[in-house]
């Protein structure tokens, strides 16, 4: 990440940071270090990707044949990624499922075992360090930003900046042997293969709109108004209330951005030049902040878990709820004989924390009422579940420990902070990232969805474009070829 000008951006649109780990994580790694080329690679290919110059990186990003320098005429062998090799993840990346005991006030609950990941930062060292000679970023004293207005472009006020060189340009010649092509943009690609674009009335599947869905746009009112404080405070009451109504979409525009689309580069061809989405600009749009904090979807391990419950026991709390509410949701909803997946959509999720979400006859919205024991008893009969005890050491707790469902947790009131987190997942996967489905809500959005709700200061901007080139890429490119006609349902990037 560069740093950008904090005046052309929102408050909470803050500066990115350079040569900084964020973790909840300070236990040493248990996976090793990688290194950046696979042994037995030639001291000729490492120094030339080091000490190379733009000649170099041009020709390891073409066809060109990659020489030790420009009066060299044997090839040497390209590395699998630009700055080095690939190699394969170690067996301690992964991690099996777990089981999350936990002590609720004077009794003992567990929950089913959760498949846990390790976090981003946790892989640090399977990150390479870049030792490349040429630069890839620049500074300037001062920038034009905003729109030109009678000849003339506002400039920032800041002294100092730093970013992205533009693309490799300026070479007197092509290295040797690198040939030129059409540019692989959707237009060319139809042309080639005799296709056309799919009718102008064409909706793709996933977009988010509120026409005929009147839970969300309900689900959203209540929100507003029952946490207004708490959104402004985070700064993400003005991105909410931009999805109240969906997000209507015009398919002509659509198709002629699509046209123009390069899913090789994530670039659009145009008349002006070859353009990209400047974060700058998508955060306008957006309204999305740039964040201090990454943002990552996965679950925590135990250990992480009982770190966080150390240093911050609310947010433990409140994810040790939602968690069980998750599972409360899943087990209330049709038999497990129809489902496939242990997922909960979107709109049982809310209907599961707010009521009457789609009633026409003016009745208010009410949050969660607790079970009764009746209704925990009805529960575990429906999913068979027992309570369980542990034979060994365990999680902090001795052995034979007794624990029961997660079902009973049921009968404690919903904590305010919850429900929050709760509508803050549903939104992260309706109108940010959502799930290859669209209708999903997976369990690993629990946890940033906590982190939003206590003002932690995500990368939601970042990542938010990230899935918009994540989803040109796998529609246009991963089914392009394999389907008789153009496939644009997999683009499920909302914005």
């Amino acid at each position: 990440m560069v740093e950008y000008p904090s005046r052309a951006f929102s408050s909470h649109a803050v500066d990115g940071r350079r040569d900084e780990y964020y973790s909840t994580s300070d236990d040493f790694s248990p996976i090793p270090l990688t290194l950046q080329f696979v042994p037995g690679t030639s001291t000729e290919v490492a120094q030339v990707v080091k000490e190379g110059a733009h000649r170099a990186l041009r020709q390891l990003l073409t066809d060109a044949p990659f020489v030790k320098d420009a009066s060299s005429i044997q090839s040497l062998r390209k590395t699998n990624f630009l700055f080095g090799n690939s190699v394969r993840d170690p067996d301690a990346v992964f991690i099996d499922a777990e089981q999350w005991l936990h002590r609720n006030g004077n009794g003992f609950l567990y929950l089913p075992k959760i498949p846990r990941h390790r976090s981003l930062t946790e892989l640090r060292r399977q990150a390479v360090t870049r030792e490349m000679s040429w630069r890839l970023t620049e500074e300037h004293e001062s920038i034009h930003c905003g729109y030109i207005i009678h000849q003339e472009a506002p400039s920032s006020s800041r002294n100092h900046f730093i970013g992205l060189r533009p693309g490799v340009l300026g070479l007197d010649a092509p290295p040797r042997n690198e040939f030129l092509a059409f540019a692989s943009t959707l237009r060319n690609r139809l042309a080639d293969l005799g296709w056309e674009m799919p009718a102008m009335r064409h909706r793709f599947y996933g977009w988010v709109h509120s026409l005929d869905k009147l839970w969300w746009t309900r689900t959203t009112k209540y929100v507003l108004s029952r946490w207004s404080e708490e959104l402004h405070a985070c700064g993400l009451y003005e991105a909410f209330r931009s999805t109240m109504y969906g997000l209507p979409v015009s398919a002509k525009h659509f198709f002629a951005l699509c046209e123009l689309y390069n899913p090789d580069s994530n670039t659009f061809l145009t008349r002006n030049g070859e353009l990209g989405l400047a974060l700058h600009e998508m955060h306008k749009i957006s309204g999305l902040p740039m964040g201090q904090m990454l943002y990552q979807e996965y679950f925590p391990s135990n250990p992480e878990l009982s770190q966080l419950k150390d240093r911050m026991p609310d947010r433990y709390e409140t994810l040790w709820d939602l968690t069980c509410h998750y599972h409360i949701a899943l087990a209330q909803s049709e038999p497990l004989a129809k489902r496939t997946k242990s997922h909960v959509s979107l709109k049982q999720f809310a209907s599961y924390l707010f009521r009457n979400l789609e009633s026409n006859s003016g009745e208010a919205i009410c949050e969660l009422a607790p079970l009764t024991p009746s209704g925990v008893n009805s529960l575990l009969k429906k999913i068979d579940a027992h309570s369980y005890t542990i034979s060994s050491h365990q999680g902090g707790f001795p052995a034979r420990t007794k624990f029961k469902s997660f079902l009973w947790h049921a009968t404690t009131p919903i904590r305010p902070m919850t429900l929050l987190a709760g509508y803050l997942a549903n939104w992260l996967k309706k109108c940010v990232v959502p799930y290859q489905s669209g209708d999903i809500l997976p369990l690993e959005v629990l946890y940033p969805a906590v982190q939003l709700a206590y003002k932690k200061e995500l990368s939601l901007l970042l990542v938010m474009v990230a899935n918009i080139h994540r989803a040109g890429f796998d529609g246009f490119s991963r089914r392009f070829y394999t389907e008789r006609s153009v496939n644009l349902a997999a683009s499920d990037s909302h914005y």
